[in-house]
Formats: structure tokens, C-alpha cells, sequence
């Protein structure tokens, strides 16, 4: 028996007796039975074991839930069917409030709104199953806190409660609004549009200021891309797609822009758009977010200090011009009433007469210099050896200073196709300008070389060949606040001396230079000198030689006609040409001087020359004229004579059937110069 289970020992030994020995065919049987009780013990050791288990580990749950519920900042608390509050978790004070400790009082006619409040929503959430929530505030007025209630079914009747303090979420919110309510008051009351643009769906949402920003009712855009693009003028709306492609492929995060939109009564208003790109993990861009401006006053306002910048300048310069004009003609006044005085010798009035000449030659310049500033000027271009140009320019600037130069000369130098007289003035207007920085004497540096510039690269002007001359002084440098004028006409930092146009040196070489596709640039140091960089477009075409023949005469003969509007004008050219020895014939305007032409073919008389003024006032001019006579007789050899060296007919003048010209004012070896040249047929 001391091989079987204990319990079946101690059954046999209660039944049979301790010396009872185990009949032979019992022993299976009872084997069997001993097999059951061990396996009926070890399913109950098991059990307990799994009992023992699961009892610590719901325990163990319990301490972590009950250790959330302690952290937790909400109050739970359970509703009994008996309107008994219980099992109150605490996690945090919000207990000790007042107000939550009344909701333990069932209600009646003394209790105040709150609690009359939360026991009618606990019958509505027993009567429909459904979760309630609602809120309310406690506390002084300098202290109030906000709560917010939830009430959920339970078992049978009871529930569950939470309530939350939502103070701090209240006052955020609170704030949260107050500061869109001054977004949206400052975006109304600086008119001010904001756009959020979805780059993967194209769906692009805009405020209201947005849309009347674009000329558009409140809720009329579209909403998309396309229909943003149609509020822009047509010729900006491709700088506005290549704008934003080359923004959204690069790596910037902001950046703005500025368009045009046509607005429905067909007015044009400047908008500047202001935006963030949002990017993926990838680099990819998917939103936009940004703000849409009316910038048209602005932009009006720029073009107005424009105009009244210009009309500074052109204030400066009309004193200027009247300044240095004033000097010219009071020399030229007072030289020629010495010459009328009976005190003056005849050496007097020679020198008198000389003075006066000068000074009207000094205004022909001035005026020459205005019309270049102004137009241009009157420009023959053909290919021009920049040296040569450059080794005549220099001397005459430095004649008579204690200034030294220094040329370098590419020897590859490109040609360059320009005006050799105006390309030289910009060259002694430059080293005159470093001259006069180094009173005490120095060294002005000329350089030319080949330049090729590149997108992008150097001054403003279209990629390609050039050629760039510098000039380079040591002198005094140019103040930085000084240096954006120096191109304003009659700006100068220096007294007016005798040079007149003194303050259009700069003006003229940056319009010259600018008439010939080119730029000019300056760099500038105080106390370490100044470099001017002029570039011009390099021309491949060969050099022509010009031949100039000087025609010898002996006394001159012929029959001149004069046609010019102003009396003193035709009075004294009749009067030069008769003393030179011609037979002149004058005429007020074009009809009068077409008359005097056929009447002396008809008498056969003809006139050897006709000089035709290119403007007058009122009556038929030179152009019209010189139709009428080549009607007449198609080999007029007539002249044209005008004070507006620019014009295209003085420039051009054999296309237009004359054979030469004459730049107002001219001198008596000009009028030679001409007459000599087309009498001889060249």
C-alpha cells in the first residue's frame, strides 16, 4: 500500500485495518484509482497556483489604475442608483472646490443653479442611456474657474462622472480668439489678404480681403490656381508662372513678388504677394501660406518721387544752363559794344570781335553737350580703333596740368562700331574728372581690353563681346552719399569755374555710352581714387579708312538760295556768301523759296545751291521743300541747315535728297566746307 496515493492509504486502513494485506487481482484496480487522486492533485495545485496568479495581478492592475487616476487631472466619481455619490478618485484638488463638493447635495428649492443642473442631467442620461456633458463656472469673479461635467450609463442605474477643470483651456481659447479677432481686424483695417494654396490638390483658399484685393465680391473666387491667374494682366501672368516654378524647384522657404491684376471696370492695381512654402520630407513643397497686398499707392507714389526727381534735376539744370548761358552772352554784349565805342582802336575791335566769336563758339559747345545729354546728339557710327581714340582723347584732357598718363592697349583689342567725336568727348570728360581729383598731380590710368560678359555678370547689358575701357585715378574718391548723383545733370561738387556745362561732364558720357548700347560703372574710395569702367559692344567688321580731301578754291562764284525763317538768320548767311563772292537770294520759308527756284529755271538762272532751314514755324520746311524742288529739277544740289544735330534727316541727310549739311551754328569755314564739297560734286 505505500506505493498508492495517502488518501487511498488511509481509505483501505479505515475500512480494512493496517495488517489487511491487498488481495493480487485488487492491485490493478486500486493502481488505477491511485492514478486518479495524483492526477486530481495536480490540476488542483495548478488551479491554485493560477488563483494565486491572477489575484496578484489584479491587484497589481488596480495599484497602476489607481495610480493613473491619481496623476490624472479629472475628478471620477460613480452615481449609485440611490443618488448616493461614492468611490471618489482624487487626481488632483479639484475636489476641495466648493462648487464640486455641492454636487454631493441632492437637489431642492435652496440649491443653486449648478446642482439643480447636474441631478436633472443625471436623470436625462437613466432615462435615454446617453452620455451628457455639460458646463459651468464657481468662484469669485477675481478667481473664477471654469469645469466641464461628463455623465455616462453605468450598470443598471448608476453612472459614471468626470469632471474636468477647463480654465486654462478657456482663457487659451479666449485668447486664442481675441487674437484672431486683431488678425482679422488688422487685415481688414490694413486691407491686408491672406491666401493657403494646397501645391498637390491646386486648391487655393483666399479671405475675403483677398478677393476684393483682386477686384472680386466676398465668396466669388473660384478657389483654384487658374482662376488666381486670370485676375493677372496678361503680359505679367508668364513672369508669374516662371516666378513661382523657379521658387517652388529652389530651396527657399519665402520670398514675395509683385503683378499687376485687371480689377472689372478694367483698371489696373499692383499686388504684392508675400508667401511660406511648406516642404515634405523629401524637399518636396505641398502648401503655401501667405499674405496678398494692394500696393498700387505705393507704386504711384515711387513713380511720383520719380517724376519730382526728374523735375529736380531738370530744375538744377535749367539754373545751370542759365548760369553758364548768362556768362556767355554777357561776354559776348560787352565785346561787342566795346567794338561799337568810338574810344576803341581798331586792335580794340578786333579783340572784341575775337572775344565775342569765342564765347559763341563756348555756347555751341554748351549747347552741343545738351543736345547729346538730352538725345544723344548727332551719331555716325562706323568701326573705330579705340586706340587711336584714346591717344588723341588724353593730351587734349591733361594739356597743361601736372598730370601723368598711362595707356595699356590690349593688342588683340576688338574693334568697337561708334561716334569717334563722342567716344572721345566720354574719354576727355573721364580723365578731366580724374584730373581734377588730384590738384597736386598724379597718374590717370587708361586700360582697354576685350571683356565677354556673362549672364548675370558685370553691369546690366546683354550677354556677349565687349570692350572695356577703365579710367583709374589716385585722387580724392567720391563720398558714398555722393556717388548715386554723379550722373544727375549739373550735380557737381565743385565751384563753377570757367569750363561751362561744368556738372554735365558725367551726364554726358552716361547718356553717350547708353545711346551705344554700352554701360558705365564707378567704384569709388575716399582718399584712394576713383575707376570708371565704360563697356561697348565689340564689332567685327574691318576698319574703313576714312579719307579726308580739304578742297583748295580759289574766290567763289555762283547762285545761292537761302531759306531759313529767322530774319537775322538769312540776313547775315546772304550777307557772308556775298562777301565770299556768291550771288545770294533769300526766302522766308519752303512755298517762297519753291517760287524763287522756278522763276529763275524759267529765266535760266538757276541757282548753283539752295541752303533749306529744316524747321520752320508755321510754313512749309526744309524736308517738304527739297520734295519740291527735286520736282523741278532733279539735280538740285540743295543743303540742309538746322540746329537739331539729332535729327534723322541731318544724319541721313542724302537719303533725303540733300547732299549736305549744316549744323546751327556753323562758322564761315563750315559754310565753306560744304559749298566747296557739293559745288564739286563730292
Amino acid at each position: 500500500m505505500e506505493r498508492f496515493h495517502a488518501l487511498l492509504r488511509r481509505q483501505w486502513r479505515r475500512y480494512f485495518g493496517r495488517d489487511k494485506v491487498v488481495p493480487e487481482e485488487w492491485l490493478a484496480f486500486l493502481r488505477t484509482v491511485s492514478d486518479t487522486y495524483e492526477d486530481f492533485d495536480t490540476g488542483r495545485v495548478i488551479t491554485e497556483r493560477a488563483l494565486a496568479l491572477s489575484s496578484d495581478e489584479l491587484h497589481e492592475a488596480n495599484a497602476e489604475l489607481r495610480g493613473v487616476l491619481q496623476v490624472l487631472p479629472d475628478l471620477l466619481f460613480r452615481v449609485r442608483a440611490d443618488d448616493r455619490i461614492g468611490d471618489v478618485t482624487q487626481g488632483s484638488s479639484v475636489l476641495e472646490q466648493p462648487a464640486l463638493r455641492s454636487l454631493r447635495e441632492l437637489p431642492s428649492t435652496d440649491s443653486h443653479s449648478t446642482v439643480r443642473k447636474f441631478w436633472r442631467a443625471v436623470r436625462r442620461v437613466r432615462d435615454t442611456q446617453s452620455s451628457i456633458s455639460f458646463e459651468y463656472s464657481e468662484g469669485p469673479p477675481d478667481q473664477v474657474r471654469h469645469y466641464e461635467v461628463r455623465l455616462l450609463p453605468f450598470v443598471e442605474r448608476d453612472l459614471i462622472g468626470i469632471i474636468r477643470d477647463i480654465t486654462d483651456r478657456n482663457l487659451a481659447e479666449a485668447a486664442l480668439r481675441e487674437s484672431e479677432e486683431r488678425s482679422a481686424l488688422a487685415q481688414q483695417v490694413g486691407h491686408v489678404g491672406v491666401f493657403d494654396w494646397n501645391l498637390l490638390s491646386n486648391r487655393v483658399f483666399w479671405t475675403g480681403e483677398s478677393e476684393e484685393i483682386f477686384g472680386l465680391a466676398r465668396g466669388s473666387f473660384a478657389g483654384d490656381y487658374q482662376s488666381w491667374r486670370e485676375r493677372v494682366v496678361p503680359e505679367d501672368r508668364t513672369r508669374l508662372d516662371t516666378f513661382f516654378s523657379e521658387w517652388l524647384r529652389s530651396n527657399r522657404e519665402e520670398d514675395q513678388w509683385e503683378y499687376r491684376v485687371l480689377h472689372p471696370d478694367r483698371q489696373e492695381h499692383w499686388v504684392e504677394s508675400k508667401g511660406h512654402v511648406f516642404r515634405g520630407a523629401s524637399g518636396q513643397a505641398f502648401r503655401m501660406i501667405g499674405t496678398n497686398l494692394d500696393v498700387t499707392i505705393r507704386k504711384q507714389a515711387e513713380k511720383d518721387r520719380l517724376v519730382l526727381g526728374k523735375l529736380e534735376s531738370t530744375g538744377i539744370l535749367a539754373g545751370g544752363i542759365a548760369h553758364d548761358f548768362n556768362n556767355l552772352l554777357a561776354g559776348i554784349l560787352m565785346n561787342l559794344e566795346m567794338a561799337q565805342s568810338d574810344q576803341s582802336s581798331t586792335q580794340d575791335v578786333a579783340v572784341s570781335l575775337l572775344e565775342a566769336r569765342h564765347a559763341v563758339l563756348a555756347a555751341k559747345v554748351l549747347t552741343q553737350q545738351l543736345i547729346t545729354f538730352s538725345r544723344g546728339g548727332a551719331s555716325v557710327r562706323q568701326p573705330t580703333d579705340l586706340g587711336a581714340v584714346l591717344r588723341e582723347a588724353v593730351p587734349l584732357a591733361l594739356s597743361g596740368s601736372n598730370i601723368r598718363s598711362e595707356i595699356f592697349l590690349a593688342t588683340d583689342l576688338w574693334r568697337v562700331e561708334v561716334d569717334a567725336g563722342q567716344i572721345g568727348q566720354v574719354i576727355r570728360n573721364l580723365v578731366l574728372n580724374a584730373r581734377e581729383a588730384m590738384p597736386s598731380g598724379g597718374v590717370v590710368s587708361l586700360r582697354a581690353e576685350n571683356a565677354v560678359l556673362s549672364p548675370g555678370c558685370g553691369p546690366a547689358l546683354p550677354p556677349g563681346e565687349y570692350v572695356k575701357i577703365r579710367v583709374a585715378d589716385l585722387g580724392c574718391g567720391i563720398a558714398p552719399d555722393v556717388l548715386p548723383k554723379i550722373f544727375d545733370p549739373y550735380f557737381s561738387t565743385k565751384l563753377r569755374g570757367t569750363q561751362k556745362g561744368m556738372g554735365l561732364g558725367l551726364t554726358i558720357c552716361h547718356s553717350v555710352v547708353q545711346k551705344h548700347a554700352g554701360a558705365i560703372t564707378v567704384e569709388s574710395m575716399l582718399n584712394t581714387g576713383t575707376t570708371f569702367d565704360v563697356f561697348l559692344p565689340a564689332s567685327r567688321q574691318l576698319l574703313t579708312e576714312a579719307a579726308t580731301v580739304r578742297l583748295e578754291s580759289g574766290r567763289l562764284q555762283g547762285r545761292i538760295l537761302v531759306m531759313d525763317d529767322e530774319q537775322v538768320v538769312r540776313t547775315n548767311l546772304g550777307r557772308v556768301l556775298k562777301q565770299m563772292g556768291y550771288e545770294p537770294e533769300l526766302a522766308a520759308d519752303g512755298a517762297v523759296a519753291v517760287e524763287l527756284y522756278a522763276k529763275a529755271k524759267q529765266g535760266g538762272r538757276c541757282f548753283d545751291v539752295a541752303i533749306l532751314d529744316l524747321t520752320v514755324r508755321g510754313a512749309m520746311g526744309g524736308e517738304e521743300a527739297v520734295r519740291a524742288l527735286r520736282a523741278l529739277d532733279p539735280a538740285v544740289r540743295a543743303v540742309v541747315m538746322s540746329g537739331h544735330s539729332d535729327n534723322q534727316v541731318m544724319q541721313q541727310y542724302s537719303q533725303y535728297g540733300f547732299k549736305g549739311a549744316l549744323t546751327k551754328p556753323f562758322d564761315r569755314e563750315a559754310l565753306v566746307d560744304v559749298l566747296t564739297r557739293v559745288l564739286s560734286g563730292g
